[in-house]
């Protein structure tokens, strides 16, 4: 019997145990010891425990055995791993309790040391905001809008803790200067690019040939990521016309992976409302591509290439960004 094979176990009898008790089924002492005790080392345990702890203190489900759970994590010898996530899960429990006051602390703490998503640090807002601690609650949204300056309902939680237009001005200094740090410093020129043009025809393209400012976006119609991502790059591409790059940078939008298109490509241009052409890569250019500039071959990738063909960024990829804005910052750090 395999780790992967345990540790598959232990979360589905947690899942299991955890809906049996919404059900109003009576606690089980010998399954709480099964999903304490799972053998499987303290690093493994750990990262179950967090997860399964944390599912029934959402729930306010076994209290004895969510307190087990924490004990069990203050054993664990990973400290520096799982430190943090203890005490989060110690405030969240003293919260369900009702102990708010006593819960701050374990919640600053963990919250300072953890990188949470989003969707937990909107929660963890929420839970400040009712305990009364505003600024408390404001600093969350605002470590959410570095991160996800798109996240649903975001703008409105922000304009409960200042001027909005104040706030998003200071945090995207930090942004832009976070997104600026990944610069390649020894960036290499991108190889002609063996593409067809959207009148099916062949054409190999140079990025340096008139020294403009590229961005290259290689992408599957098929690929949810990239369905996501299109609605931003147009808007990119209709505010990139009525800005001062409008001659001095473009968009290079590339589609591959051809094989697995189920619908038909005119009709995904019309249904996204795509202006700028697109290339098709009918063979390994993104393969090529990817293998020269050291990088996975994923969907999509979004590179912006110097006046010399050169892959200079690679705009990180955020189901939440901002990703025009992001863009000409990467562009105009080129000039």
């Amino acid at each position: 019997e395999s780790d992967y094979l345990k540790e598959r176990v232990v979360r589905i009898l947690a899942d299991v145990y955890l809906r049996e008790l919404a059900q109003r089924e009576a606690k089980d002492a010998e399954t709480e010891k099964a999903i304490l005790s799972s053998g499987l080392g303290d690093l493994t345990e750990g990262r179950i425990l967090t997860e399964v702890c944390l599912a029934f203190i959402e729930q306010r489900m076994a209290p004895s055995l969510v307190s087990s759970c924490i004990q069990k994590m203050e054993q664990n010898k990973h400290q520096d791993v799982y430190g943090a996530h203890v005490s989060i899960l110690k405030g969240l429990d003293l919260v369900g309790k009702g102990k708010g006051k006593e819960a701050i602390p374990f919640l600053d703490d963990g919250m300072a040391k953890l990188e949470v998503t989003p969707d937990f640090r909107e929660e963890i807002a929420g839970i400040y905001k009712e305990l009364g601690e505003s600024k408390k609650a404001c600093a969350q949204f605002e470590n959410i809008y570095i991160d996800a300056p798109r996240w649903p309902g975001l703008q409105e939680n922000l304009a409960e803790c200042g001027s909005t237009d104040t706030l998003t001005e200071k945090l995207d200094a930090i942004r832009k200067e976070s997104i600026l740090k990944v610069r390649i410093e020894n960036p290499q020129v991108v190889s002609p690019l063996v593409l067809s043009d959207e009148s099916d025809n062949a054409l190999s393209l140079e990025l340096s040939k008139d020294s403009k400012l590229r961005v290259l976006v290689f992408f599957a119609t098929w690929c949810p990521h990239c369905q996501e991502e299109m609605p931003h790059l147009v808007e990119f591409y209709g505010q990139l016309q009525e800005s001062d790059l409008k001659d001095k940078a473009e968009i290079v939008a590339v589609r591959t992976a051809i094989s697995r298109e189920s619908l038909e490509f005119s009709l995904f241009k019309k249904v996204f409302k795509i202006p700028f052409e697109i290339m098709t890569d009918k063979g390994i250019t993104f393969e090529t591509f990817a293998k020269e500039q050291g990088i996975q071959a994923s969907y999509p990738t979004v590179a912006i290439a110097n006046q010399k063909g050169e892959i200079v960024y690679y705009l990180p990829r955020n189901s939440h960004g901002d990703t025009s804005k992001e863009l000409f910052w990467l562009l105009r750090s080129l000039l």
